[in-house]
């Protein structure tokens, strides 16, 4: 999206997203969002119930759901950044900064991105690194197509490639979490019916 001559702000961000609009605001240039589809948000719903089964008894987190905008701007920015995941964890000493009714200026712990059928490889790269260089320690990039999730840390250069045979690790993030990538995969027609 071309951005105006001037860059757009968070109000902007804020009107077009009360207007129906999906978009994400990155250094005051406006990319938008399209709906997903059910594969898309299949895996995306699986993923974030076992996140939501294992960190909300323990109190490891605050869990936003799709499409929560989070303002990344750096102090020094003249320009807003405000990004939008599929899943974003929260630190729950960060309690208070979540209870806003604009975008929570906040750095999540560990997002997840499920990518689009029409999303690349470098398109994802680019967000998970956008997010790790914003201070979030752990992304994980969904690909249901793929059945696979690479998951970025802090301080690394390139994702581990978790297949569908494979377990998710929360590592010192989320310690202890372990996610059967396979359940994240399970297909709605496996369920028992009835």
């Amino acid at each position: 999206m071309v951005a105006p001559a001037e860059a757009w702000t968070v109000d902007d961000l804020q009107r077009l997203s009360d207007a129906g609009f999906r978009c994400e605001l990155i250094q005051g240039e406006l990319r938008k969002m399209s709906p997903t589809g059910g594969r898309h948000g299949w895996a995306t719903h699986r993923l974030q119930m076992e996140l939501a089964r294992y960190i909300e008894p323990r109190h490891l987190g605050i869990i936003l759901p799709a499409e929560t905008g989070v303002d990344l701007t750096r102090p020094d920015e003249t320009t807003r950044t405000v990004l939008a995941a599929d899943v974003t964890v929260v630190d729950p000493g960060q309690a208070d900064a979540v209870d806003v009714d604009g975008y929570p200026a906040v750095i999540p712990v560990l997002v997840v991105e499920t990518a689009s059928p029409t999303q690349t490889q470098d398109e994802m790269n680019d967000k998970a690194r956008l997010w790790i260089e914003r201070g979030v320690a752990l992304v994980w990039v969904v690909w249901p197509a793929r059945q696979r999730i690479a998951v970025w840390r802090a301080g690394v250069d390139r994702p581990e490639i978790v297949g569908g045979d494979g377990v998710l690790d929360g590592g010192t993030v989320i310690p202890g979490l372990r996610i059967d990538v396979g359940e994240v995969f399970r297909r709605p027609a496996e369920f028992p019916r009835g």
